[in-house]
């Protein structure tokens, strides 16, 4: 975030997240943490405002595409509660939104996780904590699909010595210059 920041005068948005390989085996603490928060109510900055999302209730598609590398496939990510949305709240608060992903395949198993978020949101079920054993057996023994994974940071904001514009920087991308649509440059 620094480094891509770091010709900014001000930081308005930050979006990122992680795609890992579905081979990279995820551990029984990282499955426990995750089935304790889906659904759950998270802080996190949206419109200028603090607001509540739900992990695993909101997605965007994203392509990761490394410069000089084939783009990995475009992959859904969903809303995670992950510390960087506290920590970039506070080392960039003139951020009007923060928002942190992950992008787990296989995509149906990503799915199935989505519509178990829905219920724990809607109060039909407390938690998915109970289903952290089978979930951890699933995501271990059901891979397939691309080997690599990848993640993504953009930061939008105004750069120094320009006006009317926006940069949007992507570890995901490389760099780009885009127009700032509110200021209609």
């Amino acid at each position: 975030m620094r480094r891509l920041s770091s010709d900014l005068t001000r930081v308005d948005g930050i979006r990122g997240g992680i795609a890992p390989s579905p081979f990279a085996g995820v551990g029984g603490n990282v499955i426990r943490a995750i089935a304790g928060y889906t659904g759950q109510p998270v802080r996190l900055v949206r419109n200028g405002r603090p607001e509540q999302g739900c992990p695993f209730t909101e997605q965007l598609r994203y392509t990761i595409a490394p410069p000089g590398q084939l783009p990995l496939r475009n992959t859904l990510f969903s809303l995670v509660d992950v510390p960087d949305l506290r920590a970039l709240a506070e080392l960039w608060p003139e951020a009007r939104t923060i928002w942190m992903g992950a992008g787990p395949v296989p995509e149906v198993l990503h799915r199935a996780l989505i519509g178990l978020a829905w219920l724990v949101r809607a109060g039909l079920i407390g938690s998915l904590s109970p289903l952290a054993p089978l979930m951890h057996q699933a995501t271990n023994r059901l891979r397939w699909g691309e080997p690599r994974g990848g993640m993504f940071v953009e930061v939008e904001g105004s750069p120094r010595g320009r006006h009317r514009q926006a940069l949007v920087a992507s570890l995901g991308r490389g760099q780009r210059w885009a127009a700032d649509p509110v200021d209609g440059g």
